[in-house]
């Protein structure tokens, strides 16, 4: 395609998915909206305004969100590699540390946290990825390369609606489309960029796009509704996908994808509108009260309806008294009983309990709140298992990319046992000989470490940091203790402590490590040692000196019972 045409098909894929993606988009606008306090029309905050009552709202929103991001880093999970080939099992063991330290990324992690935020509130989620070349050489002169992750914000994204696989991966094309600063262009596309109409503020509007060509063939360009920035083939030639990680939460038969949020919208909306008709009627009355019981009902009316909902009746309507106050008191209290059932529906329809939401006021075992905790997280599990998959689908890109790109040696680091130190994992680790000299086979440096694996040679295991009960995980360790010889038992304490989140942890290996530290040899205990080593070398002569002597012996009698046979 020449750019002409390849700018009408670009355009025509992007109105396609803006279409029927607009609903899903709308949605996911509204519940952030919601979640961040904006959640009254404005007719509403108009009229309260004009009675100078302030707007409140009860973020229910807010509030099932935080303890389900909690719930979640909890919860978290690592990536695995297991080889189906045991022969492989050392590289795979270096792999999974690589993207161990992939993972434990002080940036990825909030990227993460974004990711699963768009999950839960707009039901999609985008992380794509990106191979960085650094300003480090390995000691052969090869540039060092990383993979980045970087989380696309869902209501950016324009997806292929028609794509069917879980993972998205048999999508056409996949848009990004953000607003960015003219000059910026400028001095990335030079000339390209120079007349391309931008607002008052000198943003654009571009459009990152991933696509397959007519040969199904994957490309990227970026573009704007005037001209085609750049088109180029995908760097990933081994990664028969888009380099991106694409899950959607829900969908309705319209395929139209949706978060966790939508069915509290109801609730939060009856939440609101009853709580603004309690608080107007808390300290007020409602007067009803005949024409001609004050001289100018108009001004009597205009002044105490301020505070009061006043009704003026014909002369004669109430008996025997001119004004009638009724307490609104039985009102308020219907209206709090609404309020508190509509609170209750929407943890209900989230799946959670008081116990999980940590609002329970209950008196239980310890026991019986952590099952009671357990048995909220059950309305979670499809957002935990979708997370966890996207996790997946990125350790699978990554380990394409890698054996494609990555060829220098490189260093990792990763968080040791013990929390303290850090370990290091050395990948295409250049063999060396006792002296620190490289090997070579043919001219060719020998490497080690070298990312040389099939497709079915790997196979991902999702494993939760936090593996049970507290109390369970106490119980069995109390039980491994007991047949573990007492000098191992002592070195696995700290671990204990750790794995059945001890606060004093981190104390008892302080105090194994200074002991460690303290602990001097014993002259007289290393020279008993020496002698008994001595000893007992002096009993083997001895004894070897015995068995010297009876062997001749024997030689002996046997060479006499020969001379007596011969005669």
């Amino acid at each position: 395609m020449n750019d002409k045409e390849l700018l009408d098909y670009l355009k025509s894929t992007f109105e396609e998915s803006k279409t029927l993606t607009e609903g899903s988009r709308k949605e996911g606008r509204d519940a952030y909206e919601y979640m961040r306090g904006n959640q009254l029309p404005a007719d509403v905050i108009e009229a309260l305004e004009d009675r100078g009552q302030p707007a409140t709202w009860e973020n229910i929103y807010a509030k099932i969100d935080n303890k389900v991001e909690g719930m979640k880093l909890m919860t978290r999970e690592d990536i695995v590699l297991l080889p189906r080939n045991f022969a492989k099992k050392d590289q795979f063991a270096v792999l999974s540390n690589v993207l161990k330290s992939v993972h434990e990324n002080s940036e990825w992690k909030t990227y993460k946290k974004r990711a699963d935020r768009d999950f839960r509130v707009v039901g999609l989620s985008v992380v794509e990825q990106s191979m960085h070349i650094l300003d480090e050489t390995d000691i052969k002169g090869k540039k060092v390369k990383e993979v980045v992750r970087k989380h696309i914000p869902a209501l950016e994204c324009f997806i292929d609606m028609y794509a069917s696989n879980p993972d998205m991966s048999d999508q056409r094309y996949f848009h990004h489309s953000r607003l960015i600063h003219r000059p910026f262009l400028v001095r990335a596309f030079g000339e390209k960029a120079k007349n391309i109409a931008a607002n008052d503020a000198e943003m654009v509007r571009v459009q990152r796009t991933w696509y397959r060509d007519q040969e199904w063939k994957i490309r990227f360009a970026i573009w704007t509704d005037e001209a085609v920035l750049e088109d180029v083939p995908t760097p990933f030639g081994k990664l028969d996908k888009f380099p991106l990680a694409i899950r959607r939460l829900n969908w309705s038969h319209r395929k139209e994808y949706y978060g966790m949020y939508r069915d509290l919208k109801p609730f939060q909306d009856t939440i609101n509108f009853t709580m603004l008709r309690i608080k107007n009627m808390l300290g007020s009355n409602k007067v009803m009260i005949e024409s001609d019981a004050v001289d100018d009902v108009h001004t009597f009316t205009d002044d105490f309806s301020i505070d009061e909902s006043v009704m003026v009746l014909k002369p004669g309507s109430l008996i025997q008294k001119k004004v009638e106050i009724i307490k609104q008191t039985n009102d308020i209290s219907q209206l709090m009983s609404i309020v508190q059932d509509a609170r209750i529906q929407a943890e209900l329809v989230m799946g959670l309990n008081a116990e999980a939401l940590g609002s329970a006021v209950n008196r239980l075992s310890g026991y019986a709140i952590e099952n009671r905790i357990n048995q909220g997280l059950v309305g979670l599990q499809n957002f935990m298992d979708l997370s966890g998959e996207q996790d997946v689908d990125l350790a699978q890109n990554e380990i394409e990319i890698m054996k494609e790109h990555f060829s220098a040696e490189q260093i990792y680091y990763i968080e040791g046992k013990s929390g303290k130190e850090r370990e290091q994992v050395v990948l295409n680790a250049y063999q060396r000989d006792d002296l620190g000299r490289m090997l070579y086979d043919a001219g060719r440096p020998l490497q080690e470490n070298i990312l040389e694996i099939g497709r079915y040679d790997v196979r991902f295991t999702r494993v939760p940091m936090n593996r049970g009960a507290s109390g369970e995980r106490q119980k069995n360790w109390a039980e491994v203790m007991k047949v573990l010889r007492p000098e191992v038992a002592e070195r696995l304490v700290p671990s204990m402590l750790r794995d059945t989140e001890s606060p004093e942890a981190e104390e008892a290996q302080r105090v194994i490590d200074e002991m460690n530290e303290n602990i001097q040899p014993d002259p007289a205990a290393q020279q008993a040692q020496q002698l008994q080593i001595e000893t007992m070398a002096a009993q083997l002569q001895k004894l070897q000196a015995q068995i010297n002597e009876m062997n001749s012996k024997a030689e002996l009698n046997k060479a006499k019972a020969a001379g007596i046979h011969g005669a």
